[in-house]
């Protein structure tokens, strides 16, 4: 069976049309899970910052670190850092090669900032991008401390399960 000329270029241009339609999909998906992704950050640290500077001792960290753990979970968890006001770490949840990893201006930028701080960076010698969500502690109206928090992004594949059905049907309804 020979294929015309018409045949293979409506071919040609069906294939560049799902290559095109698969990046914008891809594209558009990205930038709602990053959106997602931030307002999840924001969200999380915003209330554990309201946690009193107290209950990141000993006696009642287990509560508080479940809790933690069962929210960052599926967001790409990294770091966990408590800080008193003096900058001293309370508690630290990070593997020891990822704690030097992060940019000075990083940390910085984190403890000494009044509000809400969202910055992103690479760690040294990575090239992911890491999120990195941080908010003081006030108590009794003055600052008592900064709690820190690291999540991964997690990755957007160009050719998922949903994406893949959908240029299937696609198909089908152009065959058809």
């Amino acid at each position: 069976m020979k294929l015309s000329k018409t045949g293979i270029a409506i071919l040609v241009l069906f294939i560049i049309g799902a290559i095109l339609f698969t990046k914008i999909l891809t594209e558009h998906e990205e930038k709602r899970k990053i959106q997602d992704f931030r307002n999840k950050g924001i969200s999380l640290i915003s209330l554990i910052s309201l946690y009193p500077i107290k209950d990141y001792g000993t006696d009642r960290r287990d509560f508080f670190l479940k809790t933690l753990t069962e929210y960052t979970s599926r967001e790409g968890f990294l770091y966990f850092f408590v800080h008193h006001e003096s900058g001293q770490i309370l508690v630290s949840l990070a593997p020891q090669d990822l704690a030097f990893k992060i940019p000075e201006d990083v940390i910085t930028k984190s403890l000494y900032t009044m509000g809400l701080t969202i910055q992103t960076f690479h760690p040294v010698g990575s090239a992911d991008t890491i999120y990195e969500f941080a908010k003081p502690i006030f108590e009794g109206g003055n600052k008592a401390g900064t709690v820190r928090l690291g999540l991964k992004l997690p990755v957007v594949l160009p050719f998922s399960w949903e994406r893949i059905s959908l240029l299937a049907m696609i198909a089908f309804f152009v065959v058809a």
